[in-house]
C-alpha cells in the first residue's frame, strides 16, 4: 500500500480515548486491595472500621457500572433489541454456567476427598448456578431492562425508566 493511502486509513480512524482503560484499571486495583485489606485484617469488624476500606469499597463497584453504562450506550444504539439480547446472553451465561459447574463439580471432590460423602445433586447444581456470580447475572438483566427502555417512543418515559432501572 502506499504511503498517502496508509495515511488516509490512519486519519480516517477513530482515535480511541484511553480515559476508560485507565479507570477501568484503577477500579481493578481498588477491587485487589480491597480484597487484600480483608483477608490481611480477618476481622470484618476491624476492616469495616478503616477509612481507605470504607472509600474503596464506595467508588470501585459503581465506577464499574459507570463503565459498563458507558460501553453499553454506545453499543446499545448500534443494535436491535433481539441482536442485543442473543449478544448479551452469549456473553454471560456460558461463563456463569461453566464457572459455576466447574465451582460446584470441584466442590463435590473435594467433599468425596474429604470423606464427607455428599452426593451429585442436581438441585444443588441449580441452586449454584442461579445463585453464584450474582453480579453477571445483575448485569445481564439490567441490560435487557435497559434495552427494553431504549426501545419505547416516548423520550420522556424512557428517561423515567432509565432512572427507575
Amino acid at each position: 500500500m502506499s504511503e498517502a493511502g496508509e495515511k488516509s486509513m490512519v486519519s480516517s480512524r477513530k482515535e480511541r480515548s484511553i480515559a476508560p482503560d485507565v479507570m477501568k484499571a484503577i477500579a481493578i486495583i481498588m477491587v485487589v486491595w480491597g480484597h487484600l485489606i480483608q483477608t490481611l485484617y480477618g476481622d470484618i469488624t476491624l476492616v469495616n472500621d478503616t477509612a481507605i476500606f470504607r472509600i474503596i469499597y464506595s467508588v470501585h463497584m459503581p465506577l464499574f457500572m459507570l463503565i459498563s453504562g458507558y460501553f453499553f450506550y454506545s453499543t446499545n444504539n448500534k443494535t436491535s433489541f433481539l441482536s442485543m439480547c442473543v449478544k448479551r446472553a452469549k456473553a454471560f451465561l456460558i461463563p456463569i454456567v461453566v464457572w459455576n459447574v466447574c465451582y460446584y463439580v470441584i466442590g463435590l471432590l473435594f467433599s468425596v476427598i474429604l470423606c464427607k460423602a455428599e452426593m451429585l445433586s442436581f438441585v444443588k447444581l441449580a441452586e449454584e448456578i442461579t445463585q453464584g456470580l450474582w453480579f453477571l447475572w445483575a448485569i445481564l438483566f439490567y441490560s435487557i431492562a435497559m434495552s427494553l427502555a431504549h426501545c419505547l417512543k416516548n423520550v420522556t418515559l424512557r428517561v423515567v425508566c432509565y432512572f427507575l432501572f
